[in-house]
Protein backbone atom coordinates (compact mmCIF):
# COMPACT_ATOMS: atom_id res chain seq x y z
CA UNK A 1 0.00 0.00 0.00
CA UNK A 2 1.50 3.45 -0.88
CA UNK A 3 2.67 5.63 1.91
CA UNK A 4 0.35 7.93 1.08
CA UNK A 5 -2.61 6.10 1.53
CA UNK A 6 -1.28 4.59 4.73
CA UNK A 7 -1.14 7.68 6.73
CA UNK A 8 -4.62 9.01 5.93
CA UNK A 9 -5.69 12.60 5.10
CA UNK A 10 -5.64 14.39 8.84
CA UNK A 11 -2.02 12.39 9.78
CA UNK A 12 -0.81 13.44 5.84
CA UNK A 13 -1.78 16.95 6.57
CA UNK A 14 0.18 17.22 10.04
CA UNK A 15 3.44 15.38 8.54
CA UNK A 16 3.07 18.13 5.67
CA UNK A 17 3.09 21.13 8.17
CA UNK A 18 5.49 19.68 10.24
CA UNK A 19 7.65 19.13 7.28
CA UNK A 20 7.03 22.64 6.31
CA UNK A 21 7.59 23.93 9.39
CA UNK A 22 11.61 22.14 9.35
CA UNK A 23 12.15 23.22 5.95
CA UNK A 24 11.75 26.83 6.47
CA UNK A 25 14.38 26.45 9.86
CA UNK A 26 16.30 24.90 7.09
CA UNK A 27 16.40 27.69 5.46
CA UNK A 28 16.92 30.40 8.57
CA UNK A 29 19.85 28.12 9.28
CA UNK A 30 21.81 27.42 6.34
CA UNK A 31 23.34 30.69 5.30
CA UNK A 32 24.83 30.87 9.44
CA UNK A 33 26.58 27.24 8.49
CA UNK A 34 27.53 28.43 4.97
CA UNK A 35 29.51 31.01 6.59
CA UNK A 36 31.14 29.54 9.73
CA UNK A 37 32.08 26.67 6.56
CA UNK A 38 33.17 28.82 4.40
CA UNK A 39 35.80 30.88 6.99
CA UNK A 40 37.12 26.78 7.48
CA UNK A 41 37.70 26.15 4.43
CA UNK A 42 39.44 29.52 3.32
CA UNK A 43 41.64 29.24 6.86
CA UNK A 44 42.88 25.63 7.05
CA UNK A 45 45.27 25.51 4.24
CA UNK A 46 46.16 28.96 4.95
CA UNK A 47 47.87 28.06 8.44
CA UNK A 48 50.41 26.01 6.75
CA UNK A 49 54.25 26.94 6.54
CA UNK A 50 54.74 27.76 2.97
CA UNK A 51 58.16 26.82 3.23
CA UNK A 52 57.51 23.51 4.39
CA UNK A 53 55.05 23.25 1.12
CA UNK A 54 57.42 24.64 -1.22
CA UNK A 55 60.44 22.51 -0.11
CA UNK A 56 58.49 19.18 -0.41
CA UNK A 57 57.17 20.16 -3.40
CA UNK A 58 60.08 20.42 -4.86
CA UNK A 59 61.60 16.98 -3.50
CA UNK A 60 58.55 15.87 -5.01
CA UNK A 61 58.49 14.20 -1.06
CA UNK A 62 54.39 13.60 -1.71
CA UNK A 63 54.42 10.94 1.00
CA UNK A 64 55.66 13.50 3.45
CA UNK A 65 53.13 16.16 1.97
CA UNK A 66 50.34 14.29 2.43
CA UNK A 67 51.35 13.77 5.97
CA UNK A 68 51.68 17.39 6.50
CA UNK A 69 48.52 18.58 5.06
CA UNK A 70 46.27 15.39 6.53
CA UNK A 71 48.07 16.60 9.94
CA UNK A 72 46.66 20.00 9.54
CA UNK A 73 43.30 18.93 8.33
CA UNK A 74 42.72 16.75 11.38
CA UNK A 75 44.17 19.81 13.73
CA UNK A 76 42.73 22.25 12.50
CA UNK A 77 40.40 21.87 10.08
CA UNK A 78 38.41 18.95 11.38
CA UNK A 79 38.42 20.45 14.76
CA UNK A 80 37.31 23.82 12.86
CA UNK A 81 34.38 22.14 11.30
CA UNK A 82 33.04 20.44 14.59
CA UNK A 83 32.53 23.86 15.66
CA UNK A 84 31.10 24.98 13.08
CA UNK A 85 28.36 22.61 12.65
CA UNK A 86 27.60 20.46 15.55
CA UNK A 87 26.18 23.16 17.46
CA UNK A 88 23.97 23.86 14.45
CA UNK A 89 23.06 20.39 13.50
CA UNK A 90 21.78 19.58 17.54
CA UNK A 91 20.16 22.84 17.56
CA UNK A 92 17.96 21.30 14.50
CA UNK A 93 17.84 17.89 15.21
CA UNK A 94 15.92 19.38 18.47
CA UNK A 95 13.53 21.19 16.87
CA UNK A 96 13.05 18.13 14.72
CA UNK A 97 12.65 15.78 17.90
CA UNK A 98 9.87 18.51 19.03
CA UNK A 99 7.39 17.90 16.10
CA UNK A 100 8.48 14.35 15.78
CA UNK A 101 5.89 12.37 16.91
CA UNK A 102 6.63 9.10 18.65
CA UNK A 103 4.49 6.00 20.02
CA UNK A 104 1.11 6.87 21.17
CA UNK A 105 1.20 6.93 24.78
CA UNK A 106 4.87 7.29 24.93
CA UNK A 107 6.51 10.14 26.43
CA UNK A 108 9.76 11.81 24.88
CA UNK A 109 13.36 11.48 26.91
CA UNK A 110 14.29 14.99 28.16
CA UNK A 111 15.99 16.60 25.26
CA UNK A 112 18.99 16.13 27.45
CA UNK A 113 19.22 12.64 26.74
CA UNK A 114 18.43 13.35 22.76
CA UNK A 115 20.77 15.91 22.64
CA UNK A 116 23.86 13.03 23.52
CA UNK A 117 22.42 11.45 20.72
CA UNK A 118 22.20 13.72 18.06
CA UNK A 119 26.20 15.25 19.23
CA UNK A 120 27.07 11.14 18.15
CA UNK A 121 25.30 11.99 15.20
CA UNK A 122 26.76 14.88 14.33
CA UNK A 123 30.07 13.51 14.80
CA UNK A 124 29.97 10.65 12.92
CA UNK A 125 28.57 12.94 9.48
CA UNK A 126 31.99 15.21 10.42
CA UNK A 127 33.73 12.26 10.37
CA UNK A 128 32.65 11.41 7.41
CA UNK A 129 33.78 14.78 5.29
CA UNK A 130 37.02 14.69 6.86
CA UNK A 131 37.62 10.89 4.81
CA UNK A 132 36.27 13.29 1.76
CA UNK A 133 38.61 15.94 2.28
CA UNK A 134 41.72 13.74 2.82
CA UNK A 135 40.58 11.93 -0.34
CA UNK A 136 41.23 14.71 -2.26
CA UNK A 137 44.77 15.27 -1.53
CA UNK A 138 46.78 13.06 -3.70
CA UNK A 139 44.68 14.93 -6.59
CA UNK A 140 44.99 18.07 -5.19
CA UNK A 141 49.43 17.19 -5.22
CA UNK A 142 49.11 16.06 -8.65
CA UNK A 143 47.63 19.38 -10.25
CA UNK A 144 50.06 21.17 -8.36
CA UNK A 145 52.94 19.05 -9.88
CA UNK A 146 51.05 19.59 -13.23
CA UNK A 147 50.75 22.45 -13.50
CA UNK A 148 54.17 23.66 -14.67
CA UNK A 149 53.45 27.02 -12.79
CA UNK A 150 56.02 29.02 -11.12
CA UNK A 151 56.81 27.60 -7.80
CA UNK A 152 54.95 30.14 -5.14
CA UNK A 153 51.66 29.78 -7.35
CA UNK A 154 51.91 26.10 -6.45
CA UNK A 155 52.10 26.57 -2.83
CA UNK A 156 49.24 28.77 -3.25
CA UNK A 157 47.38 25.96 -5.58
CA UNK A 158 48.00 23.89 -2.30
CA UNK A 159 46.83 25.96 0.55
CA UNK A 160 43.95 27.46 -1.37
CA UNK A 161 42.37 23.55 -2.49
CA UNK A 162 42.85 21.79 0.94
CA UNK A 163 39.09 21.21 1.88
CA UNK A 164 37.37 20.61 -1.50
CA UNK A 165 36.68 17.41 -2.88
CA UNK A 166 38.15 15.20 -5.67
CA UNK A 167 35.73 16.11 -7.86
CA UNK A 168 36.12 19.90 -7.23
CA UNK A 169 40.22 19.50 -7.56
CA UNK A 170 39.77 17.41 -10.93
CA UNK A 171 37.17 20.35 -11.91
CA UNK A 172 40.43 23.15 -11.22
CA UNK A 173 42.37 20.51 -13.37
CA UNK A 174 41.17 20.62 -16.08
CA UNK A 175 40.45 24.00 -15.95
CA UNK A 176 43.76 24.73 -15.81
CA UNK A 177 44.84 22.40 -18.16
CA UNK A 178 42.16 24.34 -21.17
CA UNK A 179 43.81 27.92 -19.96
CA UNK A 180 47.47 26.22 -20.66
CA UNK A 181 46.26 25.17 -23.72
CA UNK A 182 44.79 28.38 -24.85
CA UNK A 183 47.75 30.05 -24.78
CA UNK A 184 46.95 32.10 -21.33
CA UNK A 185 50.18 33.19 -19.46
CA UNK A 186 51.02 32.26 -15.79
CA UNK A 187 50.04 35.31 -14.24
CA UNK A 188 46.56 35.00 -15.69
CA UNK A 189 46.40 31.94 -15.07
CA UNK A 190 46.92 31.81 -11.25
CA UNK A 191 44.28 35.21 -11.63
CA UNK A 192 41.58 32.81 -13.22
CA UNK A 193 42.56 29.94 -11.04
CA UNK A 194 42.01 31.68 -7.94
CA UNK A 195 38.69 33.15 -8.86
CA UNK A 196 37.21 29.48 -9.90
CA UNK A 197 39.07 28.03 -6.56
CA UNK A 198 36.66 30.66 -4.43
CA UNK A 199 33.45 29.75 -6.42
CA UNK A 200 34.32 25.97 -5.74
CA UNK A 201 34.82 26.83 -2.34
CA UNK A 202 31.48 29.03 -1.62
CA UNK A 203 30.52 25.98 -3.46
CA UNK A 204 31.54 23.38 -1.47
CA UNK A 205 30.29 25.50 1.89
CA UNK A 206 27.18 25.87 1.15
CA UNK A 207 26.58 21.90 0.05
CA UNK A 208 27.93 21.07 3.92
CA UNK A 209 25.62 23.71 4.71
CA UNK A 210 22.23 22.03 3.39
CA UNK A 211 23.79 18.33 3.24
CA UNK A 212 24.37 18.49 6.93
CA UNK A 213 21.24 20.79 7.87
CA UNK A 214 18.97 18.28 6.33
CA UNK A 215 21.11 15.17 8.03
CA UNK A 216 20.09 16.70 11.30
CA UNK A 217 16.83 17.07 10.82
CA UNK A 218 16.63 13.50 9.87
CA UNK A 219 18.70 12.16 12.73
CA UNK A 220 16.61 14.13 14.91
CA UNK A 221 13.42 12.10 13.74
CA UNK A 222 15.15 9.34 13.97
CA UNK A 223 16.27 10.13 17.47
CA UNK A 224 12.57 9.53 19.21
CA UNK A 225 12.39 6.48 17.25
CA UNK A 226 15.58 5.23 18.21
CA UNK A 227 15.28 6.68 22.42
CA UNK A 228 11.86 5.08 22.44
CA UNK A 229 13.48 1.56 21.62
CA UNK A 230 16.55 1.71 24.02
CA UNK A 231 14.16 2.68 26.98
CA UNK A 232 12.38 -0.35 26.07
CA UNK A 233 9.19 1.27 25.49
CA UNK A 234 8.80 -0.09 21.97
CA UNK A 235 10.15 -2.84 19.96
CA UNK A 236 12.18 -1.82 16.95
CA UNK A 237 10.25 -4.11 15.02
CA UNK A 238 6.95 -2.16 15.86
CA UNK A 239 8.65 1.10 13.61
CA UNK A 240 8.13 1.25 10.30
CA UNK A 241 10.00 4.01 8.64
CA UNK A 242 8.74 5.88 5.07
CA UNK A 243 11.13 8.13 2.63
CA UNK A 244 9.87 11.68 2.44
CA UNK A 245 10.84 13.00 -1.47
CA UNK A 246 12.11 16.90 -0.98
CA UNK A 247 11.06 19.49 -3.29
CA UNK A 248 12.78 19.22 -6.53
CA UNK A 249 13.68 15.71 -6.10
CA UNK A 250 16.28 14.39 -8.61
CA UNK A 251 13.95 11.97 -10.96
CA UNK A 252 16.71 9.46 -11.38
CA UNK A 253 17.37 9.10 -7.41
CA UNK A 254 14.87 10.32 -4.78
CA UNK A 255 11.73 10.16 -6.87
CA UNK A 256 12.10 7.00 -6.79
CA UNK A 257 12.70 5.52 -3.58
CA UNK A 258 9.14 5.62 -2.06
CA UNK A 259 7.64 3.12 -4.91
CA UNK A 260 10.70 1.23 -3.89
CA UNK A 261 9.73 1.04 -0.62
CA UNK A 262 5.82 1.14 -0.32
CA UNK A 263 5.47 -1.12 2.77
CA UNK A 264 8.23 1.11 4.56
CA UNK A 265 11.70 0.04 6.24
CA UNK A 266 12.16 -0.76 9.81
CA UNK A 267 13.98 1.32 12.31
CA UNK A 268 17.46 -0.82 11.59
CA UNK A 269 16.48 -1.90 7.65
CA UNK A 270 17.99 0.24 5.02
CA UNK A 271 15.81 1.30 1.93
CA UNK A 272 16.26 0.02 -1.05
CA UNK A 273 17.34 2.89 -3.46
CA UNK A 274 18.51 2.88 -7.51
CA UNK A 275 21.63 3.36 -5.97
CA UNK A 276 22.16 0.53 -3.35
CA UNK A 277 20.81 0.45 -0.02
CA UNK A 278 20.65 3.44 2.21
CA UNK A 279 19.96 3.69 6.20
CA UNK A 280 18.05 7.13 6.08
CA UNK A 281 17.68 10.12 3.66
CA UNK A 282 20.09 12.09 2.93
CA UNK A 283 20.64 10.26 -0.81
CA UNK A 284 23.22 12.19 -2.14
CA UNK A 285 24.66 15.92 -1.43
CA UNK A 286 21.88 18.75 -1.65
CA UNK A 287 19.62 16.22 -0.92
CA UNK A 288 15.74 17.78 0.60
CA UNK A 289 14.47 14.44 1.72
CA UNK A 290 13.07 13.15 5.17
CA UNK A 291 11.58 10.24 7.05
CA UNK A 292 7.87 9.66 8.48
CA UNK A 293 7.11 6.82 10.84
CA UNK A 294 4.51 4.64 11.55
CA UNK A 295 3.57 2.12 14.82
CA UNK A 296 2.74 -1.59 13.34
Amino acid sequence: MPFIVTFGHQRLRKAHDQRSSLERLIEDTVPRMQADVLIVLAGTGAMLARETIGRLLTLGDDVTLTAVLSRDWDDNGEQDLRDALIAAMVGLGLAAVRVTPGPEGVSSAPELALEALLMQYATMEIDALTLTTRAAIPDILAMAHASELPLADQIDLVQNTLGLTSRQVQTIARYRAGLEAAGESSQRISAMLARRITALRQQRAETIARTEAQNAVVLGQEAVWQDAVQRGLVQAGDIRRYWVIGAGACPTICALIPGMNQEGRGLEEPFETPIGPIMRPTAHPNCKCSLAGRWI
